[in-house]
């Protein structure tokens, strides 16, 4: 899931980008109504969607480390670095 939201927020960033570069060669505005609209619906989208899969991948890091005790079962594996990703 997160590797997909990641994909995803890099188009739409992508996206932007080009948009940006397009209305300043061709001397568009970007502040009309409609268009603003557009995208701040689908930033907000990608905040939500980002900020799911954040708190996804931190529930499992919790649900490993605290109440299955991988760390103690599985001692080769270097659990600080599950808490730092």
């Amino acid at each position: 899931y997160m590797n997909l939201v990641l994909i995803v927020q890099l188009l739409w960033s992508l996206y932007l980008a080009c948009q940006d570069i397009f209305s300043m060669r061709n001397n568009r505005d970007l502040h009309a109504p409609d268009i603003l609209l557009f995208f701040v619906i689908i930033d907000w989208a990608m905040a939500i969607l980002m900020f799911s899969g954040f708190c996804a991948s931190a529930s499992v890091t919790i649900f490993f480390m605290k109440d299955m005790n991988f760390c103690a079962e599985y001692s080769r594996l270097d659990c600080s670095q599950f808490t730092l990703s």
